[in-house]
């Protein structure tokens, strides 16, 4: 079967999504707002997303996060869930239409890395349930926009695809 994928590759060290804040105006009314880190770094996934000819998808998909961070044991101060969303809503509209439309969803959280960065794959999904996890390679394109990629993810990508074809 032919599938389509889409890969995304986002350097710099992955950012959680962080929760609304709530502040008081002077004149008393209270107002919900968006920590600044949370939408600069939204902001930088839109543009990585958009400069790999990111397309939207439709369709049910499965989608697979590899967050490869920096600090050292960050697996335990860093939500995995919160990275995901970090992710997942400012893709909306770029890589699929809405994030509803994700049936499957696999995150990885890897520590102590030199190189951070964040590799998002999106594929077709399909009722097969013998279906595996599918890694594709990283296209050109993206390799030369993003410069290089950590020897760790690659060699993370490649056990994972001879594992499971």
């Amino acid at each position: 079967m032919n599938k389509k994928t889409q890969r995304i590759i986002i350097p710099g060290e992955p950012v959680p999504k962080g929760r609304p804040r709530m502040a008081v105006t002077s004149h008393g009314k209270r107002v919900t707002y968006t920590p600044e880190r949370t939408k600069r770094y939204a902001k930088s996934v839109e543009k990585w997303a958009l400069t790999q000819r990111v397309k939207p998808m439709k369709g049910p998909l499965r989608v697979s996060i590899w967050f490869w961070i920096k600090r050292k044991g960050s697996w335990n101060t860093i939500d995995i869930d919160n990275l995901a969303k970090g992710i997942l809503d400012p893709l909306n509209g770029i890589a699929w239409e809405d994030d509803k439309q994700i049936v499957d969803l696999l995150c990885f959280k890897r520590t102590d890395i030199a190189d951070p960065l964040t590799d998002v794959i999106i594929s077709e999904w399909n009722e097969d349930a013998n279906e595996k996890t599918f890694i594709p390679e990283i296209p050109a394109h993206i390799k030369t926009v993003v410069g290089t990629i950590p020897k760790e993810a690659l060699k993370c990508s490649s056990t994972l695809h001879e594992s499971t074809t």
